[in-house]
């Protein structure tokens, strides 16, 4: 049976901000997550339509994502100067790690993790239900 944490490290692949693409399914078949990148082989015999119409596999997909969870935390917590500083930093190359440095020089870094991962679980769990699909902890 598929584990919440399987599906938590699911959905934290699709919302990697990098260049390294991957699409999740689950395979209603064998009971599995299954990762797909576009140098990656295993689905030679399918092409995009296939996969998307594939009575056996549902698409996992989210509009969760990293810059979302951080405006909503930083809005949570309605500190003018943290909002000043999060609009100064939160641009260009390197926003992310900036953005933790801003964190971290406020004390709320550790915060910050908590709030996402909150977020991601509570993303999961709507997926999981959404499709009925058991699952365990």
């Amino acid at each position: 049976m598929l584990t919440l944490d399987e599906v938590i490290l699911a959905f934290e692949s699709i919302m990697a901000d990098d260049d390294y693409h991957v699409d999740v399914y689950y395979n209603l078949e064998s009971k599995t997550i299954e990762y797909v990148t576009d140098d990656d082989d295993s689905f030679t015999e399918y092409d995009e339509e296939d996969i998307d119409s594939d009575d056996h596999r549902i698409y996992l997909t989210t509009d969760l994502d990293d810059r979302g969870i951080i405006r909503d935390f930083v809005l949570s917590h309605e500190n003018a100067e943290l909002s000043k500083m999060f609009r100064l930093v939160f641009h260009g190359r390197g926003k992310f790690s900036r953005i933790k440095e801003l964190f971290a020089d406020f004390n709320i870094l550790e915060d910050y993790y908590r709030y996402r991962d909150v977020k991601v679980t509570e993303e999961a769990k709507r997926w999981l239900l959404e499709h009925h699909i058991p699952y365990t902890l």
